[in-house]
């Protein structure tokens, strides 16, 4: 963790004015110390001269009492004028004995001491000699005095001249005392004076000090709070910036989060977005909703013929239709590719069925211009009606998904409600099983190869020109599975290209071994599904796998099916396939919507007839002509003919009649495992065409 680099100047400055706080601290506290030990003295001084004088007159006022007693005594003592001497002189003597042992000595060293800080108030010790005359009078009196006081108790004779004359000799110790007192009273009062003189003194330079010190602290202060200012001007600056910077990252938030949740083309709610939507309606659990799944009809076609934005135009087309039907609460969602929702939540059954009707009449079908060219496609509707409360989102998508697909099979372009309990749920989780067997076989390598020969049809099927590879799946207990069960289900969720390199990897490892032997003129066919022409990803593996394998290209026919060869996307992956060397072959031609225009611009080699119209050739007139047909336009082309599907003798007789180069079928070959199979011996009955 890096510290920040300190200003030495700083460091410095801080140093000088802590010292200086402290001295100017040191100065105030010496200059209070001595503000309060010169009022203490004062109040010391002041309360000991009082005292003083008031004993003093204490004294001067019993001593006159006692010459007062004793001048009306006389010679003789009365019992009354006994008790009052006895009182005079018993307060006499406590004065004497009690106030001036314990009391003077105290309060004359307290007088005495000079001011704290100076050396006025000294005059007080000019007491000390006198308040020692005023003992040597006063202690022999004292003792008269507790002797006389004792004897006149005890009725004893007193002499009252001894006393009167030691009373009188304490009246000239006693007067000079007084007078010393009054003498230091007047010393006292001028040393008071000096001193509130000098505790001003003091109280000014502690405010001096104070000052000072305020001043040595309010000084960094100020620039402390200059500085501050300056750093709070900065900050407000840099917050300010902050929040601008706050409220565009929130805006891109915002915009990310609408991104994170919407279709970027079609600004439609995306899957993420209504995941969310249906999550929070089932988790309320309430109401009734309405969900329909929306398939474009032969979109592909369309994009692939005119490219993307001709692809594009169609979906924002589609997606302003369903948009300009939703009621106020509704959704439209686009899952991806061509596939969209529409969620109705909170509707009666009837609402959203009129919903759903406007929306299959304005979408079948939906006619666009785009570039010159005009395009007409239909959608098929899957809908259906579900309660919060019976359903979770799989099941509510797997209904609407099997009803889609209903509709689709049905021949597109209508719609199909479910109720949901009607078996969708269980067709969509037999979808479901069969794409978990699929994706086991292809990794556990359940997979299996068989193969069909394709024979000349002149020769009456003795001369092998080729052979189509067929895959086939192994159950748990090692059992054949039929192509038409797993097939369709991988070209549906994605899994036939995994399929198709499967293929295409375990056949040219099986190439490279030589199992032909010397039949190297022998094709070999191999299935490529829909889902994988056009894809570049394949493309590529096909070219790095038959260069690991080192196979001739030249003995490998490629076969697409009619639907999936038609477009420019399709048509550019064909000859980069071409010409790499690969023969190429037209399935299920006649099935889908080439035209014979069309095919021209293919770079097919082979045509295969479509075993629709080749089961039924002996009776079926309409289809022999159609053979007939393709046939003559093949060979215009420069493109030889397959018919698919021979199933006995009599259609063989009529293929070779009508000039159909190739014969494929069950009347010629049941297809065969192809790694256990000796092909040697399998293809002994058979000559191999040149």
């Amino acid at each position: 963790m890096s510290t920040r680099n300190r200003n030495p100047l700083n460091t410095v400055g801080q140093l000088a004015f802590a010292i200086a706080l402290v001295l100017v601290c040191l100065f105030l506290f010496s200059s209070v110390k001595s503000f309060v030990d010169i009022r203490l003295w004062q109040r010391d001084a002041v309360s000991s001269q009082v005292t003083l004088l008031n004993s003093v007159a204490r004294i001067e006022s019993g001593q006159r009492e006692l010459a007062t007693v004793l001048s009306n005594v006389g010679s003789e003592l009365t019992a009354a004028a006994r008790d009052s001497l006895v009182a005079q002189l018993d307060g006499l003597a406590s004065e004497l004995s009690g106030v001036l042992s314990t009391a003077f000595h105290p309060l004359i060293e307290k007088t005495a001491s000079p001011v704290p800080g100076t050396e006025n108030g000294k005059e007080a010790e000019g007491l000390l000699p006198l308040l020692g005359q005023l003992e040597s009078a006063a202690t022999p009196l004292a003792a008269s005095l507790e002797q006389v006081t004792l004897k006149l108790q005890m009725g004893d004779p007193v002499s009252i001249g001894t006393l009167n004359n030691e009373l009188s000799a304490l009246a000239t110790p006693l007067n000079a005392f007084r007078d010393g007192l009054r003498q230091h009273n007047v010393a006292l009062n001028a040393a008071i004076v000096d001193s509130n003189t000098l505790m001003t003194s003091r109280l000014l330079a502690a405010a001096a000090a104070l000052a000072a010190g305020g001043l040595l602290a309010i000084a960094p202060a100020l620039v402390f709070v200059q500085r501050k200012r300056n750093a709070l001007r900065v900050l407000q600056t840099s917050n300010s910036q902050l929040v601008d910077k706050v409220e565009e990252a929130e805006h891109r938030v915002s915009i990310l989060s609408h991104h994170a949740r919407h279709d970027g083309l079609t600004n439609l709610l995306n899957r993420s977005g209504f995941n969310d939507v249906l999550e929070g309606l089932l988790e309320e659990g309430k109401g009734r909703h309405g969900l329909c799944f929306i398939d474009l009809d032969l979109f592909k076609i369309v994009n692939d013929t005119s490219g993307h934005a001709a692809g594009d135009h169609l979906l924002k087309r589609v997606a302003g239709v369903l948009k300009s039907h939703l009621p106020k609460r509704g959704h439209a969602i686009r899952l991806g590719g061509d596939e969209f929702l529409i969620l109705a939540p909170y509707t009666t059954d009837e609402r959203f069925k009129e919903l759903v009707q406007s929306c299959l009449e304005e979408l079948n079908p939906l006619r666009i211009e785009y570039d010159g060219q005009n395009f007409e496609v239909t959608a098929s509707f899957g809908a259906t009606y579900f309660d919060a409360t019976e359903h979770t989102s799989d099941t509510v998508m797997s209904i609407v998904d099997a009803a889609c697909y209903e509709a689709k099979n049905a021949g597109g372009g209508r719609v199909q409600f479910h109720s949901g309990k009607e078996g969708a749920v269980e067709d969509r989780k037999t979808d479901m099983m069969w794409v978990a067997k699929i994706r086991e076989s292809l990794e556990n390598k359940r997979m299996q190869l068989h193969y069909q020969n394709i024979v000349e049809a002149k020769a009456q099927g003795d001369t092998v020109h080729s052979m189509e590879i067929l895959v086939r799946m192994l159950d748990d207990n090692g059992k054949i599975q039929s192509p038409g069960m797993f097939l369709d289900i991988a070209e549906r969720f994605s899994l036939a290209p995994r399929i198709d390199k499967f293929v295409i990897e375990n056949t040219f490892k099986w190439l490279r071994q030589g199992q032909l032997g010397a039949q190297n003129d022998c094709l070999v066919n191999i299935n490529l599904s829909g889902r994988s022409i056009g894809d570049a990803e394949v493309l590529s593996f096909i070219e790095s796998i038959s260069g690991k394998y080192n196979t001739p290209s030249s003995r490998v026919c490629l076969e697409i099916t009619e639907t999936a060869a038609v477009g420019k996307n399709a048509r550019d992956f064909l000859i980069q396939l071409h010409d790499m060397g690969f023969k190429l072959a037209l399935d299920d031609f006649g099935s889908g919507f080439s035209s014979f225009g069309y095919l021209e611009s293919l770079p097919v080699d082979y045509i295969k007839i479509d075993g629709m119209f080749v089961r039924d050739l002996e009776t079926n007139h309409a289809h022999r002509e159609f053979i007939r047909a393709i046939d003559r336009v093949g060979k215009a082309m420069g493109k030889l003919t397959v018919a698919e599907f021979v199933e006995n003798q009599a259609s063989l007789d009529l293929l070779e009649e009508m000039g159909v180069d190739f014969a494929q079928g069950y009347h010629i070959h049941k297809p065969q495992e192809l790694v256990k199979s000796t092909l040697m011996s399998d293809f002994s009955d058979f000559k191999f065409a040149a």
